[in-house]
């Protein structure tokens, strides 16, 4: 073979070679964009997801919320306050005439006492003496029967502008209990003119409006 033809055959190859790499190195390129494409349409995709669950997580959220702060109706209400109380009568014991009263977690049964003030442990029991006193003198009902109030359309009267018979007061010189007479729920409403001052009561009765 000649000098020429061996030179010329070496040229080929060369070609040939070059154009085998390129064909190899645009193959691996697109392979390449292939699986970068593929992986970001997967990140995209994840992304999107969960945005998505987010935001249903979020509307569950905002749903149970919206539910939980939403005003239980009446009927609704009185089955809370039933089963409240229920569990508050076997909490309640008797031992050597002294009585332990109980008081189970208004939040499990979904009752509202947040509009009730927070009185100190002489305040309530200066409250209840005059209670007692008013429900056994004047009602002629066992002092057994008298509770703490619970019912949140009753603590309205601290929201109420005009307070209801309280009527003149502020909400810390407004107590207010609850007593069963006879299967039904009556409420009384005491007042002071000052924390020095005792505790009187002026109403008894299913609300604390005349």
């Amino acid at each position: 073979m000649s000098i020429k033809k061996s030179f010329m055959l070496g040229i080929i190859c060369l070609l040939l070679f070059m154009i085998s790499g390129c064909a190899t190195q645009k193959e691996n390129n697109n392979k390449d964009a292939s699986v970068g494409n593929s992986l970001e349409n997967k990140r995209e995709t994840e992304n999107s997801q969960s945005i998505k669950e987010e935001k249903e997580q979020s509307g569950d959220n905002d749903t149970k919320v919206k539910k939980e702060t939403q005003p239980k109706d009446d009927k609704e209400l009185e089955k809370s306050l039933a089963a409240y109380r229920k569990k508050r009568e076997k909490m309640t014991t008797e031992k050597n005439g002294i009585i332990t009263a109980g008081a189970p977690d208004e939040e499990e049964y979904g009752i509202d006492t947040s509009a009730q003030p927070r009185f100190d442990t002489r305040e309530e029991r200066k409250a209840f003496e005059a209670a007692s006193e008013y429900l056994t003198d004047k009602l002629g009902i066992e002092e057994e029967a008298l509770n703490n109030c619970i019912d949140p359309r009753i603590f309205q009267i601290y929201k109420d502008k005009d307070k209801g018979v309280a009527k003149g007061y502020e909400n810390d010189n407004i107590f207010v209990c609850e007593y069963c007479d006879n299967g039904t729920w009556q409420y009384m409403i005491l007042v002071r003119d000052s924390k020095e001052d005792p505790w009187k009561v002026i109403h008894h009765g299913d609300s604390y409006k005349e």
